[in-house]
């Protein structure tokens, strides 16, 4: 079952009134907050409120639930902060949907690239070698999503058993698993938890692997180069699209 499926049977075991669009919650419901999957297991609503759920963006849900009648009608200021809080829940999870969605289209292109000529190879040794000098944190996990490799343990003997027919694609993981030299998420997108802001992030990281990835053949899409110019709605408008 997946993800989504899974949060759909917990919201309707639990009472919840499924709704497609946001219209269709009347207007005596209140928005409470928007959860995952691990937010929802074993959570309790038994306080006696109607709910309502749907789905806005990827598989997190937004639950409203009925306002209660003791309760006095929000004033402006109030209505306008819930606003603002939605709005920003909507925001950061679109911010980690544009992450995801850049990562599997450099994934892809590692995935179904040929990298055993001279050429690139040596294009990914000059990597390699760049960012052991300097230094780097080991994403090791990068190496089998690269060359489809899921047992971590028998690492080096996959490599020995593989490297004359495909020492490239290993070449290529290898590269991968190196790109990052700090904690920081390989990303252009900073999220700001404090104020509640999101901008722009000089990632050198990110900037040096998509200059190999394109030496590689690697074209990027229109919102990667958004992205990487500081020009990506998300930065300049905060729309939510």
């Amino acid at each position: 079952m997946k993800k989504k499926e899974k949060i759909e049977k917990l919201c309707l075991e639990h009472g919840m009134i499924k709704a497609q669009k946001y219209n269709e919650i009347p207007d005596n419901y209140e928005y409470t907050v928007i959860f995952a999957l691990k937010n929802l297991i074993d959570k309790d609503f038994a306080d006696g409120r109607k709910r309502y759920f749907y789905f806005a963006y990827g598989s997190n849900v937004y639950i409203y639930a009925k306002a209660l009648e003791k309760q006095e009608k929000n004033n402006a200021e109030e209505e306008k902060r819930k606003l603002e809080e939605q709005r920003w829940d909507e925001l950061e999870e679109q911010a980690e949907e544009i992450d995801e969605r850049c990562e599997a289209l450099r994934r892809g292109f590692m995935l179904d690239t040929n990298f055993n000529d001279n050429n690139k190879k040596q294009e990914l040794v000059k990597f390699i070698v760049a960012q052991v000098a300097t230094g780097v944190i080991n994403k090791a996990h990068r190496f089998g999503e690269v060359v489809e490799n899921q047992d971590d343990e028998n690492t080096d003997s996959y490599i020995n058993e593989h490297w004359s027919d495909n020492s490239g694609r290993m070449l290529m993981a290898t590269a991968y698993a190196l790109c990052q030299r700090t904690y920081e998420k390989l990303s252009f997108i900073y999220v700001d938890y404090n104020s509640k802001t999101i901008s722009r992030k000089n990632s050198p990281d990110l900037n040096k692997f998509y200059a190999l990835l394109c030496k590689l053949g690697y074209v990027m899409s229109d919102e990667e180069i958004q992205l990487r110019d500081g020009t990506h709605p998300i930065f300049t408008t905060g729309e939510v699209k």
